[in-house]
C-alpha cells in the first residue's frame, strides 16, 4: 500500500491551508492512528506494538500485545517466569495471526476487542488472513 496520499494529506491538515488550519498536526496523526493498522510513518520497529493470535496445542486460542513477536512466542513456548500461565499447559503454541499498531493504546483496545470476541469470530479474522 502507497502512504503518500495518506502523509499528503496529514500535512495538508496541518498547514495553513488545511481546514482553515483548525486541524493540528496532532489530531491529524490520530486520525491516520485511528485508521490505519500500520507502520505508516516507517517507525523504528522497537515503537510498534503487535497484537496476535496464537494457537495452542490444544486447539485454544490466547490473544496478546507486544513489542517483539519474535521473543514473546519464544516466552510462551519456554519461560514459565515470562510465558503466560494460561499457556504453560498448552505448549508448543504457533503464531497464527497479528497486527501492528503505533501506540500501546491502540493496541490494548484490538487485544481487548479480539478477546471479547466468540472463537468462531476469531477463527474467521485468522482465515481472511491467509486467503
Amino acid at each position: 500500500m502507497n502512504y503518500a496520499p495518506v502523509a499528503q494529506w496529514i500535512e495538508h491538515l496541518a498547514s495553513d491551508q488545511g481546514v482553515g488550519g483548525s486541524t493540528p498536526l496532532g489530531r491529524a496523526k490520530k486520525i491516520l492512528r485511528d485508521s490505519f493498522s500500520i507502520n505508516a510513518f516507517n517507525m523504528p520497529e522497537s515503537v510498534i506494538w503487535h497484537v496476535y493470535i496464537v494457537k495452542c496445542s490444544d486447539e485454544s486460542l490466547y490473544t496478546g500485545i507486544t513489542k517483539d513477536i519474535n521473543r514473546r512466542i519464544s516466552e510462551h513456548n519456554t519461560n514459565n517466569k515470562l510465558g503466560s500461565k494460561y499457556i504453560r499447559s498448552k505448549r508448543p503454541v504457533s503464531l497464527v495471526y497479528s497486527e501492528s499498531y503505533i501506540s500501546q493504546t491502540e493496541a490494548r483496545k484490538r487485544e481487548a476487542a479480539i478477546k471479547s470476541w466468540t472463537r468462531e469470530y476469531k477463527l474467521k479474522l485468522i482465515k481472511n488472513l491467509t486467503k
